[in-house]
């Protein structure tokens, strides 16, 4: 436990207690020596104040009646510095304390509390450092976790806290060699079935865009992976090439229509200018008839010439519209052809992808058991360990940093311990069944 402590006014209390009388002289250098009992903390520790840390501040006060010093009731004595690295205190406020030591806050603590309530007697602060924030380690230990910070904390104690490194029966050798080569064969077919998926990703990829090519991705075995990708070009071609006739199918069943279309404007066109005079013609025998000087016959002729007409023009406008529905059916069709290939591809994408997540995360599983098989009898050596240490001074990630067995951790560290792939491969095949050697490690 780190601590610091401070005496409030003690200096000008000495000076008025000298001038005084020599009792009160006496019981100055009283104060002096429970203030040095209780200051010898910072004098031996330099830590500093973190967020996170749970601190301990108590305020003491002299009674002049029983010469002794007693703690303020009621005063809340923990404090955890908040994320912005600040404490909230009685009578003292909101105080930025990450990065400063205990000593120095009890020097703010104290003239604070004298500023605030000017007390008549000598004023004693403490603070203690009661809690710091654990370590945090995983990777390949026992029990990943937290781990109790203690001051001056090594990489491998954290390890030895955390139960040790994972390690394999070693006792039959015959069992961990056929382990290892099954686990290496286990491998080679899950990159395999990764390379197939990245491969059928890419060609549902541009189907779902409507690219005219398939981008390559980065295949675990490039010369693997360029058949499973000319596979894939071909199925691609094939299906562009089904629905461009389709497509072509759906263009000529609007040719039709829309040359009928045409037709029937011109046609329109023509009986409005035939409707238009035929209505000239019957005003003017309407005209003649209501004079007389025409014969009911004529009118009645010219009536049934207009209404042809105009039944003819309804004709033409209901084919106008039934040749407009079959267009729209067409293009429809159309939209249900690009939209509907796409919402496919889109469909298997996810679902290619969900396997390929899946495919992945087997194989990682299985190259850390691979891995863990026999090399943990020189630690230092094979295991990578990167420190990420928080900053509390700005909100960007932590950077990590590579570490060894002895580099001494500070509070809140992240200790990642990672086992690097120790190169086992089993004996690979092309997708074909042709022998392949040196196949490519992701």
């Amino acid at each position: 436990m780190i601590s610091g402590s401070s005496f409030a006014r003690f200096r000008l209390f000495c000076r008025r207690a000298e001038r005084a009388d020599k009792s009160r002289f006496r019981r100055c250098f009283e104060y002096l020596s429970f203030l040095l009992l209780i200051a010898i903390g910072p004098a031996l520790h330099a830590e500093t104040i973190r967020v996170g840390d749970v601190l301990s501040v108590r305020v003491v006060q002299w009674n002049a009646t029983s010469r002794d010093m007693r703690a303020w009731d009621g005063w809340k004595t923990d404090y955890r510095v908040n994320p912005e690295g600040r404490i909230l205190l009685p009578f003292a406020g909101s105080l930025d304390v990450a990065g400063e030591t205990p000593g120095d806050l009890v020097d703010r603590i104290s003239e604070a509390l004298i500023n605030t309530l000017f007390p008549s007697s000598l004023l004693g602060v403490t603070v203690d450092i009661l809690e710091r924030q654990p370590v945090y380690i995983h990777g390949v230990v026992r029990s990943a976790g937290e781990v109790p910070y203690r001051e001056g904390m090594t990489v491998r104690e954290a390890i030895a806290i955390a139960g040790g490194l994972l390690r394999t029966d070693q006792a039959n050798g015959t069992d961990l060699l056929r382990s290892g080569i099954t686990t290496a064969a286990q491998i080679t077919q899950l990159r395999l079935r990764e390379d197939e998926l990245m491969a059928r990703a890419a060609h549902l990829t541009a189907q779902t865009r409507s690219e005219a090519e398939i981008e390559s991705p980065t295949f675990n075995d490039p010369r693997r992976g360029a058949e499973l990708l000319g596979r894939e070009e071909l199925v691609f071609e094939l299906n562009e090439e089904k629905r461009a006739r389709t497509l072509d199918l759906i263009d000529s069943r609007v040719l039709l229509p829309q040359a009928e279309i045409e037709a029937l404007n011109q046609r329109s066109e023509a009986l409005a200018q035939q409707q238009e005079f035929a209505a000239k013609q019957l005003d003017a025998v309407m005209k003649l008839s209501s004079q007389g000087l025409s014969a009911n016959a004529r009118v009645l002729e010219a009536q049934r010439t207009y209404s042809a007409i105009e039944s003819q023009l309804l004709d033409v406008s209901s084919a106008l519209l039934a040749a407009k529905q079959d267009i729209a059916r067409a293009e429809a069709d159309r939209l249900e052809v690009v939209q509907g290939q796409a919402t496919t591809a889109l469909n298997q994408l996810q679902s290619v992808l969900a396997d390929l997540d899946e495919a992945r995360s087997r194989r990682v599983t299985q190259e850390r058991l691979l891995g863990l098989t026999g090399a943990f009898d020189q630690p230092a050596e094979t295991l990578r360990v990167t420190l990420f240490r928080p900053d509390d001074s700005d909100d960007a990630p932590d950077e990590p940093v590579e570490a060894t067995m002895a580099t001494v951790l500070e509070p809140g560290d992240i200790v990642e311990v990672i086992l690097p792939l120790s190169g086992i491969t089993g004996p690979e095949t092309g997708i074909f069944g042709t022998e392949q050697a040196g196949a490519s490690d992701p």
